[in-house]
């Protein structure tokens, strides 16, 4: 069983640089095994033409590992992340793009995704990885989704719920929901 507990804050400057800040903790339970961490997110994102294109860089998983399910402790996977999006004229649809270089073990991962609204309340996801060579398992039921990822969101005056599906090939399928809140 896994449990993340994450709050963070954002700031907007002149409408086109936000600052971001989170803290978070994660809990892990394998059988008899237990992990729990603290971490925090950094990132900084600039906007232009009108909002429809912009520009991120943040700093990831920064943190430490308080109990490791062994006595083997593992560093934090950090990243740095670099994130484009675009959003076409006429079509209610985002287009992203993100590399990850990773701070530990000097690798990079490569993500694209589209975001459809075709309502004020209501989201579409799709996205892909460039691990998905590492998540094959050589089974066509397991492979076909690994590596992709879809959702749904909606949102309400206050409050938004996101449902995701991420397939990790051999460990399996992800569902993810997450809560939001908003100060009006």
């Amino acid at each position: 069983d896994d449990l993340i507990l994450e709050f963070g804050y954002k700031t907007i400057f002149q409408n086109l640089l936000s600052v971001g800040i989170s803290v978070g903790y994660f809990h892990s339970a394998i059988a008899d095994y237990k992990s729990e961490v603290l971490f925090t997110n950094l990132g900084v994102r600039s906007r232009a033409l009108n909002n429809r294109l912009g520009i991120g860089f943040s700093l990831e998983n920064i943190g430490n590992v308080l109990k490791s399910y062994t006595e083997f402790v593992e560093p934090l996977p950090a990243i740095f992340r670099t994130a484009l999006y675009f959003q076409p004229l006429h079509i209610p649809l985002s287009i992203n793009i993100d590399i990850n270089r990773s701070l530990n073990r000097k690798y990079y991962q490569y993500l694209g995704g589209l975001e459809l609204k075709p309502g004020q309340q209501f989201t579409i996801r799709l996205g892909a990885s460039s691990r998905r060579r590492g998540l094959l398992t050589g089974d066509f039921s397991s492979d076909f989704l690994s590596g992709i990822s879809f959702g749904v969101g909606f949102r309400a005056e206050i409050f938004s719920v996101d449902f995701g599906y991420l397939n990790l090939g051999p460990a399996g399928p992800t569902l993810g929901i997450s809560l939001s809140t908003f100060n009006n």
